[in-house]
């Protein structure tokens, strides 16, 4: 795609962007296990009609967190099309919603609204299927958890104890149903405008993942990093560390210091918001169901740890533990020498025009020993883990002791 496309249609490419300048997760699965033909990223339609379960015959469960603590009025409950054949509603009357239609997004189960004199937003929905490798149900736990940590990273945005740099899709407020057998069912709402705290005007916004991947419609194309770089001229290769990749490193160990959240940082997780003069201004993150509670850490903080979504992403190991210091230490890794490291910062190192990568990757290494520092000396384990090319799904019968894989050079430590 055309960095001026961009520029002069910024709403419409950036969901072309999530679509189609995509390449999927490097586990290989984004393709093979999707939504169906008409509603998933790569081949969906363009506009989407969900079903609701219509709150004037069923109790739906709204959930939000603000001030006020006054809850909104039940509402419907969306549901993706794919489900609406599930066993578990066979005693559901199911409609279809006609308000509106929605938009694909780059995951299969999150969805845009198309409204035209209103704002829209994302609904993430329950999907009880392989998207990825991985079942996308949304069960209580789940689904509140995205609300709770959003609201907690909002209010230290508004505090100014983040970086600066750092946007949030915020998610507002979720509904649960529940089920003849009692199985509840979630849905997760989200704003489409980043909250952030600096008086910066957001031109356009570019997925993570679309500044290295190909244009699947135009694959002679150049990429889009390539197409910036060029804009940016002599000043590429500081633009790219001083303003993508030092951030991106800073947002996250703030994240993990301040507050004690370990934010999923790959790289469909991370938009970068761009001003007019194609500066990246705003790192943006989303999704916040994935974020881990690493409560030893807000503890140390005197940090409130009273989430209503435990035990569910919780780090409270006994120290005294062999197994739960090793489980400990090996989320950490994942989420950082390999989530982040391996999905967000060697693709863009790799795929830019920098000459000189090895100076870069020294400097941003000096840059994590600094934030080392401050962590726990159990932080970070001796080697990095990952996983390998696998299902993670309850079918795929493995140990956790065999499910994480361990390498003795982590790429940033």
């Amino acid at each position: 795609m055309l960095l001026q496309k961009i520029i002069e249609y910024p709403s419409l490419s950036l969901n072309y962007l999530e679509r189609y300048v995509n390449e999927g997760s490097p586990s290989g699965f984004s393709q093979k296990y999707t939504s169906s033909e008409k509603t998933n990223p790569f081949t969906g339609d363009d506009n989407v009609s969900l079903f609701v379960i219509d709150n004037r015959h069923y109790s739906i469960e709204t959930l939000t967190i603000d001030n006020t603590c006054e809850l909104p009025q039940n509402e419907h409950f969306f549901l993706h099309p794919d489900m609406i054949k599930h066993p578990e509603l066979s005693d559901v009357k199911i409609e279809k919603y006609l308000d509106y239609c929605f938009a694909p997004t780059a995951s299969a189960r999150t969805l845009i609204s198309k409204r035209k004199n209103a704002d829209n937003y994302y609904v993430k929905l329950y999907y009880d299927g392989l998207i990825g490798r991985i079942n996308r149900k949304l069960d209580r736990k789940k689904t509140i958890a995205g609300i709770e940590i959003s609201h907690k990273i909002k209010q230290a945005i508004y505090n100014e104890i983040l970086p600066e740099e750092l946007g949030l899709l915020h998610e507002y407020k979720c509904n649960i149903f529940k089920t003849k057998s009692q199985t509840e069912w979630g849905c997760v709402f989200r704003n489409t405008l980043p909250i952030f705290r600096n008086n910066i005007k957001i031109a356009y916004t570019i997925p993570l993942f679309s500044l290295w991947s190909k244009d699947t419609n135009n694959v002679n194309s150049e990429i889009l990093l390539s197409q910036l770089e060029d804009e940016w001229k002599h000043e590429s290769q500081s633009i790219i560390v001083e303003k993508i990749l030092e951030p991106i490193i800073n947002i996250y160990f703030s994240l993990i210091f301040e507050l004690g959240l370990q934010f999923e940082m790959n790289a469909q997780n991370v938009l970068i918001g761009f001003s007019k003069k194609h500066t990246p201004a705003l790192i943006i993150i989303r999704d916040m169901m994935g974020v881990e509670k690493d409560i030893p850490i807000m503890k140390r903080k005197g940090l409130n740890i009273d989430f209503n979504s435990l035990p569910y992403k919780e780090l409270n190991p006994d120290f005294r533990n062999i197994d739960d210091l090793w489980f400990y230490q090996v989320r950490h890794s994942f989420a950082f020498d390999f989530k982040l490291c391996k999905y967000v910062i060697e693709p863009i190192i790799m795929s830019s025009n920098i000459k000189e990568k090895y100076t870069i990757i020294n400097h941003l290494i000096s840059l994590v020993k600094k934030w080392e520092k401050l962590l726990p000396n159990e932080y970070f384990p001796d080697c990095w883990y990952y996983h390998d090319r696998i299902l993670l799904d309850k079918s795929v019968k493995i140990s956790l002791k065999q499910l994480y894989k361990s390498d003795n050079k982590p790429f940033l430590r």
